[in-house]
C-alpha cells in the first residue's frame, strides 16, 4: 500500500484485526524543517517514526482519542518542526507548561477500546479482547509455543530441574558471552562458545556415555578417563572426584573476589542514583535526594547462609565433607560450574548483602560466570584432552569420530546427556511420580501454551500505559 499524505480530512483505516492506523508520509530522517502538515499526521509521526524506522501505533482507542481531540479544537492546526534544546522563546514556553501539566493532579482518561465507536471491528482470543496487532499476537503464540514444547523435554527437565527458578536473563548473557542475540557479529570462535554453552546448559556435552551410544564399535566403554571409577555423563563430568580440588579451588578464588564486585556494583549503583536525581532536577522535578548505599563485607557464616540452598556448596567451601541445608536441594555446584543462576540463590544472597536486589544480583552474575568459566577451562578442557589421550591409544582418530556409522546404536536411552538410575525417568524425576506415564512437569500440549497466552493477553490489558492522563497529552503533544 502506498501512504499518502495526511490532511485534515482524513480517517483512521479500519482492519480486520481491530486496530485504527491512519495513513502518513514515509519516514525519513532529515535535519532540515519538516512538511507541513496536520496535526493527526504530527500526532503519529511523533510516535511512529523513531531513528528512521516505522513503529505502529499499538492501542487503537488511544489513536481514536487523540484523533476527537484534534477534530474537537476549534480553529485550524498547523504544526512546523523546530530544532529542540535550542532556547527558542515559544518551545520553552510549551515545555514549561507541559512539565506544570504533568505534575499536576490531573483526573486519568482511561481508554476502553470497544466504546470507540469509529473503530468497528475486534479480534479475540479465547474469549479476551485483542488490542495489539494481530502479528505481534501470532509471534507471541509461537513463543509460548515453542517454549511449551522446550520445557516439556525430558533431558531438559533432567538438565534444568527448576526452570521458573532460573535467573534467565544472567544466564543466557553467559551463554552468550555476553553479547546481545539479535547482533550480527559472529565469527568461528564465538560460535564454538555459543554451542559449547548450549550444550552445557542443556546436558548435552559429548561425554563418554554419549559416544558410546551413537559409535558402539569405536567406544566399547564409556568409563571416566580421568578417575577410572565411574561412567562418564554430563553429571560426572563436573562430580568428578578427580575434579573436586580444582572445583574448591575455583570456588574459593570466586568467594575472594565478592568484596571486589560488591564495590564496584555498588559505586555503579551510587552513581546511577546521583544521575536520575540529576536529570529530575534538570527537568524541574522536585525529587530528595538518593541515600547512598555503602558496601559491608559479609562474614564467613553469612557467605555460608547464602549459598547453604545449593547442594554440595558447603563441602565445597570448606573443603571437605560436609551435609547440605536441604534433604533435596534443587541446584547443586555443577549446575553453577555450568552457567545456572539461581533465583532463589539470589533471594538469599539480597539478606546477606543487605544491598538492593541490582547490587546482589550483580555480584551472583559475576559470581556464576567467572566458576562457568574458570569451569570449562580447568576442568572441561583436561577431560578433554585426557579422554583425546586415551583415544589415541585405542586408535580413534577425527576421521573415525566424524564418520558415518552404519551399524547397530547402544541404548540411546542410557546416552543422551544422562545415565538413568534404576528406578527412575531420563527426565530426572522418580518413576513413582509418573502418572499414566506421564513425566511430571509441562507436557507437550499447545492447548496449555495458547491459555498462558490468554493469560498474557489479558495482563497486557491491565498495563498502566492504557491510563492516558491529560499531562501525557500535553506533555507529548502539547495539547
Amino acid at each position: 500500500m502506498c501512504p499518502r499524505h495526511p490532511s485534515t480530512r482524513d480517517r483512521p483505516v479500519h482492519y480486520p484485526q481491530g486496530r485504527a492506523i491512519h495513513h502518513y508520509p514515509p519516514p525519513r530522517r532529515t535535519d532540515k524543517a519538516h512538511d507541513r502538515g496536520s496535526a493527526t499526521g504530527v500526532l503519529l509521526e511523533s510516535v511512529v517514526l523513531y531513528n528512521g524506522f516505522v513503529l505502529l501505533p499499538t492501542y487503537a482507542g488511544i489513536w481514536a482519542v487523540l484523533w476527537q481531540v484534534v477534530e474537537s479544537r476549534p480553529g485550524g492546526v498547523e504544526v512546523v518542526w523546530i530544532k529542540g534544546h535550542s532556547n527558542i522563546q515559544g518551545n520553552e514556553l510549551a515545555d514549561q507548561a507541559a512539565k506544570a501539566a504533568a505534575q499536576s493532579a490531573t483526573v486519568p482518561l482511561k481508554v476502553d477500546l470497544t466504546q470507540q465507536a469509529d473503530i468497528t471491528s475486534f479480534a479475540h482470543c479465547y474469549g479476551a479482547l485483542v488490542e495489539i496487532d494481530l502479528r505481534q499476537l501470532l509471534k507471541q503464540q509461537t513463543t509460548i509455543r515453542h517454549h511449551q514444547a522446550w520445557t516439556s523435554q525430558r533431558r531438559v527437565k533432567r538438565a534444568i530441574p527448576d526452570i521458573d527458578d532460573v535467573e534467565w536473563t544472567s544466564t543466557l548473557a553467559h551463554v552468550h558471552d555476553r553479547r546481545a542475540v539479535f547482533t550480527f557479529y559472529s565469527n568461528s570462535k564465538d560460535s564454538h562458545q555459543r554451542t559449547h554453552h548450549v550444550k552445557k546448559l542443556h546436558g548435552m556435552l559429548p561425554t563418554l556415555n554419549s559416544m558410546q551410544a551413537r559409535k558402539p564399535n569405536l567406544y566399547p566403554t564409556c568409563l571416566c578417563r580421568r578417575c577410572e571409577l565411574e561412567k562418564e555423563d554430563n553429571e560426572h563430568v563436573w562430580n568428578c572426584s578427580s575434579a573436586a580440588e580444582t572445583t574448591t579451588t575455583i570456588w574459593k578464588e570466586a568467594m575472594g573476589k565478592i568484596d571486589e564486585w560488591g564495590v564496584q556494583a555498588t559505586n555503579n549503583y551510587n552513581a546511577a542514583r546521583k544521575r536520575e536525581h540529576k536529570r529530575a532536577v534538570d527537568n524541574g522535578r522536585q525529587a530528595p535526594r538518593p541515600v547512598l548505599i555503602h558496601w559491608r563485607p559479609p562474614r564467613d557464616a553469612d557467605h555460608v547462609r547464602g549459598f547453604s540452598s545449593i547442594g554440595g556448596a558447603r563441602a565445597v567451601h570448606s573443603g571437605s565433607p560436609a551435609p547440605d541445608r536441604d534433604e533435596n536441594p534443587k541446584w547443586n555446584v555443577s549446575d553453577l560450574l555450568r552457567g545456572i543462576t539461581p533465583k532463589s540463590m539470589l533471594t538469599e544472597w539480597c539478606a546477606v548483602f543487605r544491598t538492593p536486589q541490582s547490587i546482589a544480583k550483580t555480584v551472583l552474575h559475576k559470581f556464576v560466570g567467572y566458576l562457568e568459566t574458570q569451569a570449562s577451562e580447568r576442568i572441561w578442557k583436561p577431560r578433554c584432552s585426557a579422554t583425546i589421550a586415551w583415544e589415541q591409544t585405542q586408535g580413534i582418530s577425527v576421521k573415525d569420530k566424524t564418520s558415518k556409522y552404519t551399524g547397530p546404536r547402544g541404548d540411546w536411552s542410557q546416552g543422551y546427556g544422562y545415565i538413568t538410575r534404576d528406578g527412575f525417568c531420563p527426565c530426572g524425576a522418580s518413576l513413582a511420580t509418573h502418572e499414566d506415564r506421564t513425566c511430571p512437569g509441562a507436557t507437550k500440549n499447545p492447548r496449555a501454551a495458547d491459555e498462558r497466552l490468554a493469560a498474557t493477553i489479558v495482563a497486557q490489558s491491565q498495563v498502566p500505559d492504557r491510563t492516558v492522563t491529560d499531562g501525557w497529552f500535553t506533555e507529548e503533544f502539547g495539547l
